[in-house]
């Protein structure tokens, strides 16, 4: 999970939940800062705005103000066996970058 969020994860960790079956972002209004409740509600608008381009911002707020899980559901994808091999690849390639940052573009 460390990896999930570049190394950040601690710093998003109160804006998330899990279940036993899915992953959500909890309601923005739960955030204690003005600033973590700005940038959650800003992160859902745009994810919510691409999940459903036919919905419009007051039904997008409807889903929100209701408790819509499908609104607070984070986006995931599947990976299969090559997306691990290519995430694994991409860190290897981070980790040397460090150590040969000229060489390696």
């Amino acid at each position: 999970m460390e990896r999930t969020v570049g190394n950040k994860y601690n710093l998003y960790r109160n804006m998330t939940y899990r279940t036993k079956t899915d992953w959500f972002f909890v309601d923005p209004n739960t955030l204690q800062t003005k600033e973590e409740r700005d940038f959650l509600e800003y992160t859902l608008a745009t994810i919510n705005a691409n999940r459903y381009p036919s919905k419009t911002a007051e039904q997008l707020a409807d889903m929100r103000l209701k408790g819509d899980e499908r609104y607070f559901r984070v986006p995931l994808t599947g990976g299969g066996s090559i997306m691990q091999v290519s995430g694994m690849l991409a860190a290897f390639k981070d980790s040397l970058k460090r150590l040969l940052p000229s060489e390696l573009k």
